[in-house]
């Protein structure tokens, strides 16, 4: 179900991954390749999982508090990184919420390839799937660039960039304690 193993169009009767499985601190991660092995041509699907071993990534990770924390929650979570270092490094509890189900399906293979049992993952638009819980750190890697049309969900947010972290802000109040 999750397209771990797929044909090579470019040499027939061959298989390939399209995931890319990569150590990340003391995590391993899975997210989506931006490339074929096979050399065949690759275009990534609207719901693409994005690398968490990027310097975007490493920049936003490296910006997390590392203190323990109670209750966390991971918004627009994508593979699910961020939930997975604060649940199998401080956090009580964590949750990875994102809007696509590739991303929410990568998180959850992540969670039970890393053994973490602190951590739930969830498909929702920010705040739905968790109304009605509270959280004492909120983090969140937004989609951020300008766009009139979304080519990728993972990165385009909207003819001004901020329709979505103006609604995670909005939110706080409700789910920060």
């Amino acid at each position: 179900e999750l397209g771990l193993v797929t044909p090579g169009e470019s040499k027939p009767g061959r298989v390939y991954s399209p995931v890319c499985l990569y150590p990340l601190r003391r995590l391993f991660i899975a997210s989506d390749r931006w490339t074929n092995p096979d050399g065949s041509p690759y275009t990534p699907g609207a719901d693409v999982v994005y690398p968490a071993i990027t310097r975007n990534t490493y920049r936003f990770l490296g910006l997390l508090p590392s203190a323990p924390c109670e209750r966390l929650l991971d918004l627009c979570s994508g593979s699910g990184v961020a939930a997975l270092l604060a649940a199998s490094g401080g956090a009580r509890l964590a949750w990875a919420v994102d809007i696509t189900s590739r991303s929410t399906r990568f998180a959850g293979f992540n969670r039970l390839l890393n053994g973490v049992a602190n951590l739930t993952a969830l498909e929702g638009d920010l705040y739905e799937p968790v109304a009605k819980l509270a959280f004492d750190r909120i983090v969140a890697h937004p989609p951020y660039l300008p766009s009139a049309a979304t080519r990728w969900i993972f990165q385009d947010a909207g003819v001004q960039g901020e329709e979505i972290t103006r609604r995670i802000v909005e939110g706080l109040p409700d789910h920060l304690t």
